[in-house]
C-alpha cells in the first residue's frame, strides 16, 4: 500500500510541475477594413467592403444596382492559399455568375448558369457560356414611399 501512495504522490507532483510549452501559432497583428455605401432617392444603390484580419485572411464584397438589375462580386482568401472570387449579374435575363477558385475538390464546369474556373480542373467545354451585356436603363420616375415612410420603397437604406 505504501508503493501506491508513493506512486500517487509522484504522479500528482508530475502534473503540478508540467507546464505546457506555448505553440508556434501565428499571433494576430491586427486587421483592418474599409467600407462604402450610397443610395439615391431613385432606388439606385452601391456598397462595398474589404476586410483583412490579423492573420492575413481577406474577404470583401461590392454590389450596385437599381431598377431590376444588380451587378456585384465577392472574394475570400485564406492564409493557407485558398481563394475564391465570384462575379455576378442579376437582371431581367436571370442570374449569371462566374466563380474562380483554387479550392480543393472543385473542377472547371458550367453548372446552373454559373461558370466555375478551378485551378484543379480541366478546361471548360467548347462554346462556353453566353453572358448577356449589362444594360443600364435611364431613371424615369421616383419610386413612391412605403407605408408611413417605412419599409420597402422608403427612399433610404437602413
Amino acid at each position: 500500500m505504501k508503493n501506491y501512495g508513493l506512486a500517487c504522490a509522484i504522479v500528482c507532483l508530475a502534473v503540478v510541475i508540467y507546464v505546457p510549452q506555448p505553440t508556434a501559432a501565428v499571433a494576430p497583428v491586427g486587421g483592418h477594413s474599409n467600407s462604402f455605401r450610397k443610395q439615391d432617392d431613385y432606388g439606385n444603390y452601391a456598397f462595398a467592403y474589404d476586410i483583412k484580419n490579423g492573420y492575413g485572411a481577406v474577404n470583401g464584397r461590392k454590389e450596385s444596382g437599381g431598377h431590376g438589375g444588380v451587378v456585384g462580386s465577392y472574394y475570400i482568401g485564406d492564409i493557407d492559399g485558398r481563394h475564391r472570387s465570384v462575379h455576378y449579374v442579376a437582371d431581367k435575363l436571370g442570374f449569371r455568375a462566374e466563380v474562380k477558385t483554387n479550392e480543393p475538390g472543385t473542377k472547371t464546369s458550367y453548372a446552373a448558369a454559373a461558370a466555375y474556373a478551378s485551378a484543379n480542373g480541366k478546361a471548360a467545354p467548347a462554346g462556353g457560356l453566353h453572358v448577356a451585356p449589362h444594360i443600364v436603363a435611364p431613371v424615369i420616375a421616383k419610386a413612391p414611399l412605403g407605408y408611413g415612410g417605412f419599409g420597402y420603397g422608403a427612399g433610404y437604406y437602413g
